[in-house]
């Protein structure tokens, strides 16, 4: 299938496995055995808007904006704020990631942030530092949005 993997290169959301193409948007394998038929794929409506969920979920999830606060700050910085986390909020675990296609995972997360929001927003607005997340965080937190 050296064809094939000529064919998907450039487009991440597909990958080769074994002599199968996956879409990872679309989570189906594509039957192809010509490029016009992985062209015709990515132009349908469905493959579109898969695709745009995946973006839009990926920029605006403001749960993983919270998350990555804490934990994916410059190396440097995140053991810091994890620690004032933990003598902020002693016995609460640090909070949930949700995964795009798994229910249980944002049932979960809307449930944490629903028990803990107003100290996790205490905590986040304490937070004195300029870095991007920091600040896009705190500016949906200080939004009082209706």
């Amino acid at each position: 299938m050296p064809k094939t993997s000529s064919w998907i290169k450039n487009v991440p959301e597909l990958e080769l496995s074994g002599n199968k193409v996956f879409c990872k948007a679309c989570a189906k394998i594509i039957v192809c055995e010509k490029k016009f038929q992985v062209d015709q794929h990515l132009k349908t409506s469905i493959h579109k808007a898969k695709l745009q969920k995946i973006i839009f979920l990926a920029k605006f999830n403001p749960s993983r904006k919270v998350l990555r606060v804490f934990a994916a700050a410059a190396p440097y910085m995140a053991p810091l704020r994890v620690q004032m986390y933990m003598e902020r909020l002693p016995g609460v675990s640090l909070p949930l990631e949700p995964v795009i296609t798994r229910w249980g995972t944002w049932i979960k997360a809307a449930i944490f942030y629903a028990e803990h929001f107003e100290a996790i927003k205490e905590l986040i607005l304490d937070i004195e530092d300029n870095s991007q997340r920091v600040v896009q965080s705190q500016l949906m937190l200080k939004c009082k949005c209706s």
